[in-house]
């Protein structure tokens, strides 16, 4: 804290020498301490960006090895005066050097938040006891909240991930189970050239050609019989009618990669011609390629919009937090009713469910497989959702309800009837569920309802999402994406937070979200800190209900402080601006440094460096960052050393000279 206690810290030997926020603008210290050599971590509390850019320029003339730490200095620290988005401002200012945070605040979510915006060295007070003598404990933490927020933060590193967007290993369990493919709508005989009207898409046993190809199929002829509701499998996949040279241009491309028994790679000729892609088999295995062609207008979509009556998402607005009820009420009433009022008490914005119309989410063989999980309500599959779903007029009481307690309600529609119900039910907005994202026809037919979207991402490319967002632009302008990974529970490394950066850059004109099935909140809050306006969360009442979500579910407190951290963390955000802040006022009284006499200065002096030094004065004189003004310049009054160099007492100090 002072020029000889780094002395003593450099003949200690210590790894690095930390500056404290009141030293950040003694200029003459920080000189000497970075000609030591050692790594430094400078605070900045009570400084203002001008002060720190001087900070980076003096250290980096004698020392390349040193973090600045975006800190408030305020003890306890009120939310409103941490300012995070300082470390976004550091970042851009100083790009060759680590950023972090030291924070004052109570509880640890703040922190966290900073360490999802890219800090990369956290301190915090610590205490054995808060209720112990000094200011500074109430500030601190306890031993239990140090590991926590240890543990926090390395949770929500390992979860941020690549920021490339693909389906993932862990995701293919649910999508062997819900990922959904292309059905017959009628039965189909061998030969019929395929139509539109033909296919539909469902969560289908065996799985067929993948939803998302489905206009890839039309104009093909089938190789074999396709009996109505049974999977389009690629073995009876249609062939292809021949193109001219006339009417496209053809390309040709050969795939290094080879199909199960193949000798030579695969070659296959296509054309590109609407939304349709034509592809020619040459060799005897068949390989699926798809294709999308988009044109993208220049229609541009608001990033904020009333997602429900007086509910604005995006822009500045507070975070859309969704309380995901899903089937987690067991089947019963009355439980779905507890938990939309738990939701409500909880603070969330939104109680959501999942609403099927089961013959059209799923076709009759996957229905009728046998389920033998310790979560099974019934001995296939269908008895198991058919437990599950509530009618059409319990949907209507169970909303009723929700705008009796005061929370909004909807549900996603899992198949194109369910979202007419949904519709006719006048829902402020519908939920696409990932295993919906790429059923074009599904989300062009949602869209063009007019209600805002809100679509999850789980198993989909970015290619995919690239597509989903023309899809729905088309049609609506009021939708938002949110990243997500289809795993109950999701392991920390297959989060991907990155991928919220990579959306907000793919589609900078939509709010972007975070639909998480991970335990916890911390890597949840730390999504809000990225950027993301829409948090949907499982909920629960007992994590050990018969059910696959129930573990990957928040049970009613961790939700209330999902919600509380995530306004916390919001409030905490600050605006960018680097000043000292009224709440930094007196710390500042009470420790601010400022020039001091080194020695006796008779009236008349001419004032040299090695006169002055800085301290923590009584009263407070010129400021430490301004000794350099003072050399050169004359006192108009004796000072005794030790004494506060004033600014009445030197001549001219503060004046600007006349040209």
């Amino acid at each position: 804290m002072d020029e000889m206690a780094v002395e003593f810290l450099h003949e200690l030997n210590v790894p690095f020498l930390k500056v404290a926020s009141l030293d950040a603008n003694n200029f003459p210290y920080l000189e000497k301490a970075a000609k030591k050599g050692r790594p430094m971590v400078v605070s900045s509390g009570m400084q203002s960006m001008e002060t720190m850019r001087k900070v980076y320029q003096t250290i980096k003339q004698h020392n390349q090895n040193f973090t600045i730490l975006q800190c408030t200095s305020a003890y306890p620290l009120d939310a409103e005066d941490v300012n995070l988005r300082v470390i976004t401002e550091y970042q851009k200012e100083f790009p060759d050097i680590p950023i972090g945070y030291s924070g004052h605040e109570t509880g640890i979510y703040i922190s966290v938040a900073a360490v999802a915006m890219g800090a990369k060295v956290v301190e915090r007070h610590v205490t054995l006891d808060k209720t112990w003598k000094g200011n500074d404990h109430s500030a601190s933490l306890e031993p239990a909240e140090l590991a926590e927020l240890v543990r926090s933060i390395r949770l929500v590193e390992t979860a941020m991930g690549t920021g490339i967007k693909q389906m993932l290993p862990c995701e293919i369990p649910c999508h062997a189970k819900l990922g959904k493919s292309v059905v017959a709508k009628v039965k189909i005989p061998k030969g019929t050239v395929l139509t539109l009207d033909m296919l539909t898409v469902k969560a289908a046993e065996p799985m067929g050609v993948r939803a998302e190809d489905l206009f890839q199929l039309v104009g093909k002829s089938v190789k074999e019989d396709i009996d109505e509701d049974e999977s389009v499998v690629p073995e009876a996949k249609p062939e292809v009618r021949n193109s001219t040279d006339a009417e496209v241009e053809e390309s040709r491309i050969t795939l290094p990669g080879r199909a199960a028994g193949s000798t030579a790679p695969l070659t296959f000729s296509f054309t590109i011609q609407h939304r349709c892609a034509h592809v020619r088999l040459l060799s005897t295995e068949f390989f699926f390629f798809s294709f999308w062609v988009v044109s993208f207008t220049d229609i541009k979509m608001p990033l904020k919009f009333e997602l429900c009556p007086g509910r604005m998402i995006g822009g500045s607005n507070p975070c859309f937090i969704i309380a995901e009820i899903g089937q987690n009420h067991q089947g019963d009433i009355e439980i779905a009713k507890k938990m939309i009022k738990t939701a409500k008490d909880c603070g969330a914005d939104c109680a959501k469910f999942q609403k099927s119309e089961l013959e059209h989410k799923f076709n009759k063989k996957a229905l009728e497989r046998p389920y033998t999980s310790k979560h099974s309500w019934g001995k296939t599959y269908g008895e198991h959702k058919r437990h599950l779903e509530f009618s059409h007029e319990q949907y209507r009481e169970l909303q009723k309800y929700a705008e009796e307690v005061g929370i909004f309600f909807t549900a996603s529609g899992m198949d194109e009837m369910a979202v007419e119900f949904l519709h006719e039910l006048n829902v402020p907005f519908f939920k696409v569920g990932s295993g919906d994202t790429n059923n074009f026809p599904y989300l062009e037919k949602t869209a063009k309802k007019g209600r805002p979207m809100v679509v999850s991402s789980g198993m989909q490319s970015m290619e995919t999402m690239r597509r989903v967002y023309q899809t729905v632009k088309e049609h609506n302008q009021n939708f938002a994406i949110l990243q997500c990974t289809s795993a109950y529970p999701l392991e920390a490394e297959d989060v991907n937070l990155r991928v919220i950066a990579e959306y907000q850059k793919e589609f900078p004109d939509i709010p972007i979200g975070y639909s998480g099935h991970e335990s916890g909140i911390s890597i949840s809050v730390a999504a809000v800190a990225l950027g993301a306006k829409v948090i949907e969360r499982h909920v629960t009442l007992d994590k050990t209900w018969k059910g696959s979500d129930h573990e990957a579910s928040l049970e009613p407190a961790e939700l209330a402080e999902l919600v509380r951290s995530i306004r916390l963390v919001e409030r905490a955000m600050g605006t960018g601006i680097k000043q000292m802040l009224p709440c930094e006022k007196p710390c500042h009284d009470k420790l601010g440094k400022s020039v001091v006499a080194k020695v006796k200065i008779p009236k008349g002096t001419v004032l040299t460096l090695d006169m002055l030094t800085v301290k923590v004065a009584e009263p407070m004189g010129v400021r430490a960052e301004d000794i350099f003004q003072l050399v050169g310049k004359s006192v108009t009054d004796d000072i005794d050393e030790d004494e506060s160099v004033v600014p009445e007492v030197v001549d001219s100090y503060g004046k600007k000279a006349k040209c």
